[in-house]
């Protein structure tokens, strides 16, 4: 079986500022943001300065998956403090995955649920316009979409209504659309079954602490990685109330999520979970029939 020549951004640097920080503590950092994005630049700089006259540094060996709003931001900084040299895949789908060479695959990952309701918060305009879209072709619809939803529970209720807000609220989850539909769905529609045969590495925002440090010791790091987060004024940072309605419709919308994350964990070599270990978790959050 060929793969194509897996996707990723032209700079990784210049993803920071596509979809906002992704700190751990749900907070806000736009203090930090340029700082961060000339950081990252002189990096690349420096990285491309010691590659003349010497081997070039070999990147493709590890994938560092980020999907939004999971921490990734700083798993990218923990990665880079112990020297871990990657590839990254941002407000991408993974392609490229090939069976003649195996990578090791590092994804951030949360509960889907916390994750739709950090993506809703974030990109709305009732963020005193920090996490606004800046692309033209999604900037419309989240602007009809806004429109109609000031909570993230009016969103969540909306799933199953008839209505036009109650379709653009699905359109937004079902054709991933913008951050909010750019879940693990998204970023693994094509390659997952290659991925699941390599080496898998979550690092999951409930667990963040704990999760890059035995990353970052498995492939390979002598030291400790950087666990460094700033705080700030995240003004859509408390709106995360669900309703049971709510809970329940988002849940069933977001029932491949769930399935997909119970596949790495079950095949991350930190997997913490196990089979029946997750099925229950991913039963109770989203009304799964537990895996035979």
């Amino acid at each position: 079986m060929k793969f194509k020549r897996f996707f990723v951004a032209e700079s990784d640097c210049d993803d920071i500022w596509r979809g906002g920080p992704d700190w751990l503590d749900g907070q806000l950092h736009s203090d930090d943001f340029q700082a961060l994005a000339s950081e990252c630049h002189q990096h690349r700089q420096e990285q491309t300065s010691n590659m003349e006259g010497a081997k070039p540094i070999d990147l493709s060996k590890n994938v560092f998956v980020h999907v939004g709003k999971c921490g990734g931001t700083s798993v990218r900084m923990a990665l880079r403090s112990v020297h871990i040299d990657f590839n990254e895949i941002h407000v991408r789908v993974v392609q490229g995955c090939s069976l003649d060479s195996p990578r090791n695959w590092i994804v951030s990952v949360r509960n889907p649920i916390d994750r739709a309701v950090s993506a809703f918060n974030w990109r709305s305009p009732r963020n005193a316009g920090q996490g606004g879209s800046t692309h033209a072709s999604t900037q419309e619809i989240e602007e009809k979409f806004y429109a109609c939803f000031a909570t993230v529970n009016q969103f969540a209720e909306a799933l199953g209504d008839g209505s036009a807000c109650g379709a653009l609220a699905r359109k937004m989850l079902n054709e991933h659309v913008a951050h909010l539909g750019m879940g693990l769905e998204f970023y693994f529609a094509s390659d997952l079954e290659c991925m699941l045969t390599q080496s898998v590495y979550l690092v999951r925002v409930e667990t963040w602490a704990s999760d890059v440090g035995d990353v970052t010791r498995l492939l390979g790091a002598a030291q400790e990685p950087l666990h460094e987060h700033v705080h700030s004024d995240y003004p859509m940072g408390n709106q995360t109330y669900l309703s049971d309605k709510g809970q329940s419709l988002l849940s069933q919308a977001l029932r491949r999520e769930y399935e997909i994350l119970r596949e790495l964990e079950l095949k991350a070599e930190n997997g913490r979970l196990d089979a029946a270990g997750l099925s229950e978790r991913a039963s109770v959050q989203s009304n799964l029939p537990p895996a035979s």
